[in-house]
């Protein structure tokens, strides 16, 4: 493969993370405020929506003209964020005690979107959105 090849192949990884993002229902795949009772997500979806919000910024970015080692932090940042909202996903009232499962998940879920955003600093001048 050519070096515009491996990045072409990067970009398309990372957009497809990102869209698997922005795709989630907040409230019916995450928060989930009737299934999981007092242990749901609601306390954390300012979390979620900043979450959302950020990614969707990142999904519009053109990845082609990113340089690819910046691609490729921001992918793997990305797909651990994803992960870590898939654990919210799949939380159940079967787990034991699963308002501390809930707490941890939402622990990682705050880090792994703290080290997306540190991954994107070199983007922000790209992800600023003007007045106009």
């Amino acid at each position: 493969m050519t070096l515009e090849e491996n990045q072409a192949t990067a970009a398309k990884h990372l957009q497809d993370s990102l869209l698997r993002i922005v795709e989630v229902d907040i409230d019916t795949q995450l928060v989930r405020a009737e299934e999981l009772g007092l242990a749901n997500f609601r306390a954390h979806r300012p979390l979620f929506e900043r979450i959302m919000a950020f990614v969707g910024r990142l999904a519009s970015l053109d990845w082609a003209l990113i340089p690819p080692d910046i691609v490729d932090q921001i992918r793997q940042r990305t797909e651990n964020l994803a992960n870590s909202l898939t654990e919210a996903r799949q939380l159940s009232l079967d787990k034991e005690n699963p308002t501390q499962q809930r707490d941890q998940i939402a622990q990682k879920i705050a880090s792994n979107f703290d080290a997306l955003r540190q991954a994107a600093i070199p983007l922000r001048g790209l992800l600023v959105v003007g007045d106009n």
